[in-house]
């Protein structure tokens, strides 16, 4: 499950999260959550309050969790957790691999130079 934790948590994992191009930039409007309590071999998610409702930040899953669908299973809980508990009408996200979002129902509305593509979901 998702627990909400302090920027200093996911701080030392930083580098090794911005290798795999997921931003970990801090900000005071970024909620950052870990998949349980591991810190050995941490996941961790962030979510951005916009001025038109949340962005997905960044899903790191640690390398030796990939490939179990811990990263899906993370994004889930963070809309379910930006929709539900915060009253999200929309989570927009910049993917460099849209694919899940897209299967998820988030639809393109643009792209960033750095080649990531913007999309977003409307509740």
């Amino acid at each position: 499950m998702l627990k909400k934790v302090n920027y200093s948590t996911i701080k030392p994992f930083a580098s090794a999260a911005s290798k795999d191009r997921v931003s970990t930039a801090d900000n005071p409007k970024t909620q950052w959550f870990m998949w349980g309590d591991d810190m050995d071999t941490p996941s961790f998610c962030g979510l951005l309050q916009t001025n038109t409702g949340y962005r997905i930040k960044g899903v790191w899953v640690h390398p030796t969790k990939r490939g179990l669908g811990l990263g899906s299973t993370m994004t889930e809980a963070l809309i379910d957790h930006a929709v539900n508990n915060l009253m999200a009408c929309r989570i927009e996200v910049f993917a460099y691999n849209p694919v899940y979002y897209e299967a998820t129902g988030f639809k393109r509305y643009g792209s960033l130079p750095n080649g990531a593509i913007k999309l977003d979901k409307r509740f």
